[in-house]
């Protein structure tokens, strides 16, 4: 997907990529918190569609925040860019989680450690099921987070002229 980014930045602006990412990325984070248990095809293609959203964003958003950059800041945007990127994924991975441990001890009725520990409470089929449904949770919070950065982005994204991937877009 990524490297479709520059062709479909020439022919529909980049504005229009990153925002048709983020709504895929949306869309598939919803998907997966909906897929059924067990529907492994379901959940893997839901994935698939968050995964190309993904696809579309990451590289076009570096594109445009490189590409504004002076050549000589170039690299030191580059660099804080990735440093924003690791940040941006380590703190996803403890809101997210942190949401579904909160929505796990809130199904099983109980403070518990591991999975190991909720199965030994309530059993496996109660446990697994509370596990599915905490997991749902924190991909809606996924979605929504995903879904307040559309309209930022649309906004930030037309207050400037549109670019073609690869050019910068000062003035």
């Amino acid at each position: 997907v990524a490297s479709r980014v520059p062709s479909l930045g020439r022919r529909f602006g980049i504005g229009a990529v990153i925002s048709s990412g983020i709504v895929l990325m949306a869309c598939g984070y919803v998907a997966m918190a909906f897929t059924p248990v067990g529907s492994y095809a379901g959940f893997v293609v839901a994935g698939l569609v968050a995964g190309i959203g993904n696809g579309l964003v990451i590289p076009a958003s570096v594109d445009r925040i490189v590409g504004d950059a002076e050549p000589e800041l170039a690299g030191v945007v580059a660099g804080v860019n990735e440093t924003s990127i690791e940040l941006g994924a380590s703190l996803g991975v403890a809101v997210l989680g942190s949401i579904q441990r909160i929505s796990l001890q809130r199904e099983l009725d109980a403070d518990v450690d591991s999975f190991t520990e909720a199965v030994d409470l309530v059993g496996e089929r109660s446990a697994a099921s509370a596990f599915d449904t905490s997991a749902g949770w924190a991909l809606i919070a996924g979605a929504v987070i995903v879904s307040v950065a559309f309209p930022w982005a649309r906004r930030d994204l037309e207050r400037t002229a549109p670019a073609e991937v690869g050019q910068p877009t000062r003035s």
